[in-house]
């Protein structure tokens, strides 16, 4: 378990990982970044950024979206998860 009061994770990873950190992007009752980034996809969408539609996934447990790089949101929690455990922005996929 991590801590949100720590600017990053300080003990090593390995692959197979499961890392919990509560809160890391607000509190846990606090949705506004989910509707944020729902808004922004939707924008992105309505505008015909290619790839940016959302696709069923896992037999229609979950959306996803092969795009969501036009939101300054969904770049501000890469941004973020990059910097708390040291991850190379750069080798980083979606």
């Amino acid at each position: 378990v991590g801590s949100n009061r720590s600017s990053s994770f300080n003990r090593p990873l390995k692959h197979d990982d499961v890392v919990i950190v509560p809160e890391l992007f607000g509190a846990h009752d606090d949705w506004s970044l989910y509707y944020k980034l729902v808004e922004e996809m939707r924008d992105l969408q309505q505008s015909g950024a290619k790839g940016s539609e959302w696709i069923s996934w896992h037999e229609g447990a979950h959306l996803i979206s092969k795009n969501p790089k036009g939101s300054k949101t969904f770049s501000r929690v890469i941004d973020r998860l990059c910097e708390y455990f040291h991850i190379r922005k750069e080798s980083i996929g979606t």
